[in-house]
């Protein structure tokens, strides 16, 4: 019997995504709507540009701008938010400005994600037995030396320079600050707009999760289809509402045993198991129907 495998020349095939593993995603944009984009007016700000660039780089302008994490000077560098748009789920209160604006690798873009600083660069927050996150700390613990081989860049020396930056600005460096301070460059949201964000967030997380069992749905039409399997409901039920879709449901609260779609008490879960349902219906007849079914049939069928 053949064995499927998910590498071929230890080289790994692409993962299936998931609509509603975006939730993160979601939440940036979402902030990144929210919150204000401050552009800067290079001729009228050359002040706060020259502080920006002295407290990153120095006095000497002939500086290479490098990834103020890591030290890498790639070709292209990125700007990253030093503190996120988000955090746990909800606006942070920080937003698109320049003195919340560093320069970074592409590596570092994404891999701190939505960290605070301080502990995307301690080292003790990695797991070398994880090769990703060996990788970001050696990454992260690079030094560069002058021809004489004295150390003019290390993790440590970068630490101490986002340290100043952020005391200059009146930025915070330490998990209590950010918890607690308040400064100028922070928005600081009341209790009825938090819950506002909240109720709008899971609003948006319940219509990602119904999108995915509806696609989920047609799929399992699909395969049904196929493999002519054609007693429709029974199959959908069992076969659909795998643990990971029933685990969705549970999370929204939205999920019961039931025999009879008629038999679901939520109006919310009743709607999305219908919707799933016709979704379900719709693939079986597209795959009756389609024809190139030589192709389907090699994509669905079962050994």
């Amino acid at each position: 019997m053949s064995r499927k495998t998910d590498k071929i020349k230890g080289l790994k095939y692409p993962q299936a995504d998931k609509i509603s593993t975006r939730r993160s995603t979601v939440a940036r944009s979402m902030a990144s709507t929210l919150m204000p984009r401050i552009k800067i007016n290079e001729d009228d700000d050359e002040d706060i540009i020259a502080k920006w660039m002295k407290y990153l780089y120095g006095d000497n302008v002939r500086n290479p701008i490098s990834c103020v994490y890591c030290g890498s000077s790639p070709e292209k560098l990125e700007l990253d938010h030093l503190f996120p748009l988000i955090r746990n789920q909800q606006p942070s209160g920080y937003c698109t400005e320049l003195v919340n604006l560093v320069p970074c690798c592409r590596e570092c873009n994404g891999s701190k994600g939505s960290k605070l600083w301080w502990k995307y660069m301690d080292m003790n927050e990695y797991d070398e037995s994880n090769e990703s996150q060996k990788k970001i700390k050696q990454r992260l613990e690079s030094k560069r030396k002058d021809a004489d081989g004295n150390i003019i860049d290390s993790l440590e020396l970068r630490f101490k320079k986002l340290k100043e930056y952020c005391s200059e600005f009146g930025l915070p460096s330490s998990d209590s600050e950010f918890e607690s301070e308040r400064n100028e460059h922070k928005i600081c949201f009341n209790e009825s707009a938090l819950t506002w964000w909240k109720d709008l967030y899971d609003e948006v997380v319940v219509t990602l999760n119904s999108a995915q069992i509806q696609i989920d749905a047609f799929n399992a039409g699909i395969k049904d289809s196929v493999n002519n399997k054609k007693n429709g409901f029974n199959l959908f039920y069992q076969g659909l509402f795998t643990a990971r879709s029933t685990e969705r449901l549970n999370e929204l609260g939205l999920y019961d045993t039931f025999k009879n779609i008629d038999d679901i008490k939520d109006d919310k879960a009743k709607h999305i198991y219908k919707e799933a349902l016709k979704a379900y219906h719709i693939g079986f007849e597209y795959a009756q129907n389609q024809q190139n079914g030589n192709l389907l049939t090699k994509w669905y069928k079962e050994s």
